[in-house]
């Protein structure tokens, strides 16, 4: 018997559940690039789109923005905290019934909707997120950037000003104060 893909004798030979026999390599590279059979083109990995469908149920449709006024230089410090935005996503996700939780993260509900603040301390700066997020359409936005870590100077607020000039405006950027 031979693979109709390969012309050749069958090798590890696989049947489809349409009872056509092909080369098991044969038929791995066809489905990489088809969802059908070779021969009769009846749909292929039922079973495995079923299981898909089933794991996506415990997806979560993240979108990511850097907060506006952050420099692209520092992007690559906060994106190392990327997983953590995410695994705390995941957190509040299992434990969205949880008040003590909830409470404890200061978590925000609004019409169903979820707000969470998460920082990190960086050393003179924080790392930080906002977090919302809407379980029953299973969607979430993180918002994430970073602050510096003003001291107090004779327990007055320090502010620190930068004019950039951009092309299209001046912007001032206040940085909060920490004590």
């Amino acid at each position: 018997m031979s693979c109709s893909i390969c012309m050749s004798e069958l090798n590890d030979s696989i049947t489809t559940p349409c009872n056509h026999t092909f080369c098991n390599g044969c038929l791995t590279k066809w489905l990489l690039t088809n969802e059908s059979c070779p021969m009769c083109r009846h749909t292929l990995g039922e079973n495995k789109q079923h299981e898909e469908e089933e794991e996506e149920e415990d997806d979560i449709e993240i979108e990511m923005r850097l907060d506006s006024g952050i420099r692209n230089s520092f992007r690559h410090t906060i994106e190392e905290y990327f997983e953590d935005f995410v695994d705390e996503l995941f957190d509040l996700d299992e434990n969205i019934n949880d008040n003590e939780y909830l409470e404890e993260m200061r978590v925000k509900v609004s019409n169903g909707i979820y707000y969470m603040y998460v920082e990190y301390d960086e050393g003179n700066k924080y790392i930080y997120a906002n977090i919302i997020y809407n379980p029953d359409k299973r969607e979430s936005s993180i918002t994430y950037g970073m602050k510096y870590k003003v001291k107090w100077i004779n327990n007055e607020i320090r502010k620190i000003k930068m004019n950039r000039k951009n092309s299209r405006t001046n912007m001032v950027k206040t940085y909060k104060c920490v004590r």
